[in-house]
């Protein structure tokens, strides 16, 4: 190497070093010998890192990996190790050598590759005494110059690199013991890239940097590369073909070589139509199995098994209670094998103590499966795991909802200390309880349909509904076939709930029905009160005033006969609605108060929020609008506390309304913008309209009155979007409103016809009145007298059907001002 540094260093190894420099090389005393380090070799032979590939994506990661390299650098400090870790087929190679590459300049004594081996199908992995001979006649030595035992290799490695600037990429590398004696040691001026799919938690004094599969977007731009054209717009393909690669490269790169030959749509369903996604695509096929193959085989017997038994359970993710009921270990035992096969990137880390596979490593380790296990042992296993969840499940809803001060009869684990431990423990633990409950129903399993109505109970509350009505609709269906009334009528009930949210009226009531004749079959009272609570909120919802105190009154006088305080409470917090529906607030706020007490002695602490939420009511339509705050507030600490959302919102809502009677607007904008992100979080889009609305009100009240239409009009879309026509019409008749407001007749007019025609088709008598008061009132801007007249009785006549007086009264005044007759 002419002109290159002549690495006039100190020997560590065997005692004191004595050195001479010989101008073209150095005399070393090694173990009693002295050894020429030769300083001219062949250029070519000191630079073997491949250039890199095109690399797409992985900015952040080549970023922070340059970043640690150069802050070292610049500080003087040595240059920290760094290891790059992840799954097979990652990418973890070609970011190594982009990030050689871009470090070429800083390192111009030597770049070395060495494949170790490690993760290859039909190789071994590398003896490190055979790397570091290659290593050392690459670096000029000859092979009797060579020490003979590995120590004496390794330092002599770190001899001639010492005062050198080299880096060094150790590719597949195995596990830390195949790596350390290749280290640079106290060598500052040199730096190593490691990768390998192990974390390699041996090595100190390492930079780890763990490579994810791509993101949609770069798995898209990969494919866009790799097959040399760009998709047709709008056909989506690609993103399809992404997600079915798993958006892991090695699998991305068959499959993009395959999109240079043919159609989008015809590799999408070659996919599709698969058992493994890759099993129609030969080359990607061949080397992510054999990928994995290798890893699998690096386990050892227990670890094996450990993986095997993760791919019994029916997914999407798990943690170590899940896995100790599928291999009846210790729960402290299951959870370090799950941690030790995530280091070896055999499973994905995700939060809070969950892993999961790789989509495409799944189905290779049921193949293993299905080899190694026995199939009654693999159904044992499972419901061991449906009897733990169903167990655990049932305590922390009951928990969440305020029922329970101790785990259920068949719960023997940890308790939940609080509704908000059992709420964030149902949240992270939904999508497997999910997967979970539907396995148990496939496969008929005793605890099933325990298991699924309450996994479906905790869904609604999350706001989930299409997948609690999934479950309650093949619990109901299984259920009937098989005879069991209870829980048919249980699914039932639920379906009602779950309908009438929707304000599918009809169909809540019809199941509502059903399941009510199906519990007075079996003599089930408790099950006969929830689905008159059910006929009597529907019957509420239609303004059928009687109809809905006969079923609520039904309801709570089969509570007096359980004696369930609770059931009592609730079935009088129900009366207590319909009086205020009525507009009768002494008799609702008696019935409040008594409900609270009820709720208070049975230690249901959503039912005292939902009481505390009528009272406050009560009181704003007093106008005892500082105890409404007060009572508001309590509710919302309560709501708080056991993590329901729909609560908080309720109390936010009253919060904000009020706010607007003072013209607190700040203070109003503040709790209907808290709604918004409550329903932000959890993807509820149709309760986002509903803030957007108030917002939009709020808007109004300011004389903002560009911004009011901007939120109206994004909670119409989102309630056309949704299907939800009650919405979609209060929308367009704030719209309406506002346009009256800025005399813009004509486009209210329109507002209003079309409110009207979505009121009337629902049957909504309160909308169809609010229709008609704003009508009126474009008349009366308009100085149409007589249209105006007539549309404020026709407003009056619908509120006096309703029940609400204070409306009547008000288009009543208003006639009287225009001279009505």
């Amino acid at each position: 190497m002419t002109g290159e540094p002549t690495g006039r260093v100190e020997a560590h190894a065997g005692g004191s070093a004595q050195q001479a420099n010989l101008g073209q090389g150095d005399m070393r005393v090694y173990q009693g010998t002295h050894m020429h380090l030769p300083a001219e070799r062949p250029r070519t032979a000191l630079f073997t890192v491949p250039p890199p590939p095109v690399l797409v994506g992985r900015v952040e990661e080549m970023t922070a990996l340059l970043s640690k390299v150069r802050t070292a650098r610049a500080a003087g400090r040595p240059v920290l190790v760094s290891a790059v870790h992840g799954m097979a087929g990652v990418g973890k190679t070609a970011l190594a050598r982009t990030v050689a590459d871009r470090l070429a300049e800083e390192f111009p004594d030597a770049r070395l590759e060495v494949e170790l081996f490690g993760f290859t199908p039909g190789e071994e992995p590398r003896e490190a005494a055979d790397v570091l001979a290659e290593l050392l006649s690459l670096a000029g030595f000859d092979a009797a110059q060579l020490p003979a035992s590995l120590p004496g290799k390794s330092q002599l490695w770190r001899s001639w690199l010492a005062g050198r600037r080299v880096l060094l990429l150790l590719d597949n590398v195995r596990d830390a013991d195949q790596v350390r004696p290749l280290l640079p040691g106290a060598a500052s001026g040199c730096l190593t890239l490691i990768t390998s799919r192990h974390e390699l938690d041996a090595l100190e004094d390492v930079a780890r940097f763990s490579l994810d599969t791509l993101p949609v977007e770069d798995a898209i731009a990969l494919l866009d590369h790799l097959s040399g054209r760009m998709p047709n717009p709008g056909e989506g393909h690609r993103a399809e073909l992404a997600r079915l690669c798993g958006r892991l490269p090695i699998a991305l790169r068959a499959v993009g070589a395959l999109l240079a030959e043919m159609a989008d749509a015809d590799l999408v369903e070659a996919m599709r139509s698969a058992t493994r996604p890759l099993l129609n695509v030969p080359e990607g096929e061949r080397a992510v199995a054999a990928a994995f193959a290798v890893s699998y085989h690096a386990l050892d017997a227990d670890a094996q098994r450990t993986l095997r038994a993760c791919a019994w359970h029916p997914g999407p993710d798990f943690n170590a209670c899940s896995l100790a009921a599928l291999t009846e270990v210790a729960q402290p035992i299951a959870a370090v094998a799950l941690a030790g096969l995530a280091k070896r990137s055999m499973l994905l880390r995700l939060r809070k103590g969950r892993y999961g596979f790789h989509d495409l490593f799944l189905g290779y380790a049921l193949e293993y499966s299905r080899r190694h296990d026995a199939r009654a042992a693999v159904a044992e296993g499972r419901e061991r795991l449906y009897a733990r969840l169903g167990a655990m499940v049932e305590t922390a809803v009951a928990k969440v909802l305020g029922n329970a001060s101790s785990p259920t009869p068949r719960y023997t684990g940890p308790m939940f200390d609080t509704p908000a431990s059992a709420r964030d423990w149902l949240a992270s633990t939904a999508g497997e309880l999910r997967r979970v409950a539907l396995a148990a129903l496939e496969a008929a399993a005793p605890v099933a349909f325990g298991l699924a109505e309450d996994v479906a109970a905790w869904l609604l509350m999350d706001d989930r509904a299409d997948q609690a009505e999934e479950l309650r609709e093949k619990v109901a269906l299984d259920a009937g076939r098989s005879g069991d009334r209870r829980h048919e009528a249980r699914a039932l009930t639920g379906l009602g709930k779950i309908a009438r949210m929707r304000d599918e009226r009809d169909r809540a009531e019809e199941f509502f029905r059903k399941a009510f004749e199906l519990y007075l079959e079996i003599g089930d009272q408790v099950g006969r009160m929830d689905a008159l609570w059910g006929l009597g909120d529907v019957a509420l919802r239609r303004d059928e005033f009687d109809q809905a105190e006969q079923a609520f009154q039904q309801a709570y006088e089969l509570g007096l006969s359980t004696g369930s305080r609770k059931a009592q409470g609730r079935a009088v917090t129900c009366l207590a609605d319909v009086a205020a529906m009525r507009g009768e607030s002494d008799r609702a706020a008696e019935r409040y108060g008594q409900a609270l007490t009820l709720y208070q002695e049975a230690g249901a602490l959503g039912g005292q929020a939902d009481a505390l939420q009528g009272l406050a009511d009560v009181a704003v339509e007093r106008g005892e609008l500082d105890e409404a705050v007060e009572r508001y507030g309590r509710a919302l600490a309560l709501y708080e506390e056991i993590g329901d959302r729909n609560g908080q919102a309720n109390s936010l809502w009253g919060l904000g309304d009020v706010a607007l009677r003072r013209d607190e607007f700040d203070q109003a904008e503040q709790a209907f913008q808290r709604i918004y992100k409550l329903w932000s979080v959890t993807g509820n889009r149709r309760n986002q309209a509903g803030a957007l609305q108030d917002l939009a009100d709020v808007a109004v009240r300011r004389g903002e009155l560009d911004q009011a239409v901007e939120r109206y009009e994004r909670a119409s879309r989102l309630y056309a979007e949704l299907g939800d026509r009650l919405g979609q019409a209060d929308a367009i008749c704030g719209l309406g409103d506002v346009a009256v407001t800025r005399d813009e007749y004509d486009r209210a007019a329109e507002a209003y016809r079309q409110a009207r025609r979505l009121y009337e088709e629902l049957g909504d008598r309160n909308g169809q009145a609010d229709v008609s008061l704003g009508e009126a009132r474009m008349a009366d801007r308009r100085g149409d007298r007589d249209l105006a007249c007539a549309a404020y009785a026709r407003a009056g006549d619908i509120y006096r059907v309703i029940g609400l007086t204070d409306w009547v009264d008000h288009c009543a005044q208003e006639r009287s001002r225009l001279g009505c007759a």
